[in-house]
């Protein structure tokens, strides 16, 4: 019985990790998780059929370079003046997951973790391969790296995103976004790293992310495996 619970338990890791490799997340400056992990996976789904329809003779259920030539094709025409605009308004967030409760601002990362100090390039481990979409970076409320296939245009592993530096000196947060439209529905990957030299504050993010948090942590005790 024990060998059997063992071997279970071993498979359903490894499953696991090769789900959360399939996709990725920043990795420099480096975020602070509620759930370590919960950190390559996507944040939640935006439903693209409600959201941006595709264009008269396209769609985005064919190959991943034509999907995204839909979605930049909608997106032009529509009101949103950025990714972030398009995120923030309509992603749906993951609230029942192994992962915990993410949020619309930073993911499964938090907002007060640690404070990191700005890097020559922002990092992501990996950009997945066929998972095309647009990126974008921003300190605050400034927008400082953006592309419009990031897996397609930054392939290295880790990738690395020349973002302007500059105008993050003094900021308080950087996030970075990544929307995957190879199907859907379109998945989201937000990333968030506070900043040295920025005064902090707490915010309700903050506060609702420390409450999910808790019941994460309950929720992994009553889930841990048991072995008899």
């Amino acid at each position: 019985m024990v060998a059997t619970c063992a071997r279970v338990a071993l498979l359903a890791a490894a499953v696991m990790a090769a789900v959360a490799d399939a996709h990725s997340k920043m990795s420099l400056p480096k975020p602070t998780w509620i759930y370590e992990g919960g950190s390559n996976s996507p944040a939640g789904t935006i439903d693209s059929s409600k959201v941006l329809p595709a264009p008269d003779g396209m769609g985005y259920e064919g190959d991943p370079l034509s999907n995204t030539k839909a979605y930049w094709t909608a997106f032009n025409a529509s009101k949103y003046t950025s990714l972030k605009d398009l995120v923030w308004k309509n992603e749906v967030v993951n609230t029942d997951s192994l992962y915990g409760t993410a949020t619309i601002e930073c993911g499964y990362s938090w907002t007060n973790g640690t404070a990191r100090d700005l890097p020559d390039e922002v990092q992501w481990d990996k950009l997945t391969t066929s998972h095309d979409g647009p990126c974008e970076i921003w300190c605050d409320d400034t927008l400082v790296f953006a592309d419009q296939n990031c897996a397609v245009n930054y392939p290295d592993s880790p990738a690395s995103f020349p973002y302007d530096k500059a105008a993050c000196k003094g900021k308080s947060m950087l996030t970075a976004i990544w929307l995957a439209v190879h199907s859907p529905p379109w998945q989201v990957f937000t990333n968030c790293a506070p900043l040295t030299g920025a005064t902090s504050s707490t915010s309700t993010s903050t506060i609702r992310q420390a409450v999910m948090a808790f019941s994460h942590l309950s929720r992994i005790k009553m889930k841990s495996p048991t072995y008899s």
